[in-house]
């Protein structure tokens, strides 16, 4: 049962992160927007999902995709705000979740809040590829 909703989640993960590789910026209409938009997307479309086996290691990939996350908050201003706080939440509540889990639990205890989670996340991100994508898109 474990095994069965590790695999289910974090292959929802990594199609959060491929989703962004179809988006990303290949025209640089802004110095610092597109070229930290390609980064983030390379650096979530490069997380080893599949590798995982635990929270702690789950915590870890929410870790790295949240630095990369607070990068686009640094560049985009004022431009994208919304869309990228919504990521950060998510990704923080997703790591408040993932960090609160027990080992020793029942998958049944937590299922429903990660499920949740990973939802607002996919949710947060395909928002964050669709903003930045309409700025860093070689065709608009």
């Amino acid at each position: 049962m474990l095994m069965r909703f590790r695999t289910r989640a974090w292959a929802a993960i990594a199609v959060v992160g491929v989703v962004g590789v179809l988006g990303a910026c290949s025209d640089v209409k802004d110095s610092s927007l597109c070229p930290t938009y390609l980064e983030y997307v390379e650096t979530v479309a490069s997380l080893e999902v599949d590798a995982l086996g635990s929270p702690v290691e789950a915590v870890e990939l929410v870790d790295a995709w949240l630095e990369e996350t607070r990068k686009l908050q640094s560049v985009a201003d004022d431009r994208h705000t919304d869309e990228v706080d919504a990521l950060v939440v998510a990704l923080e509540d997703l790591q408040r979740t993932l960090a609160a889990i027990d080992p020793d639990d029942d998958p049944s205890t937590y299922e429903e809040a990660i499920t949740e989670s990973l939802a607002d996340v996919a949710d947060a991100a395909v928002a964050v590829d669709d903003s930045f994508g309409t700025d860093c898109n070689p065709e608009n």
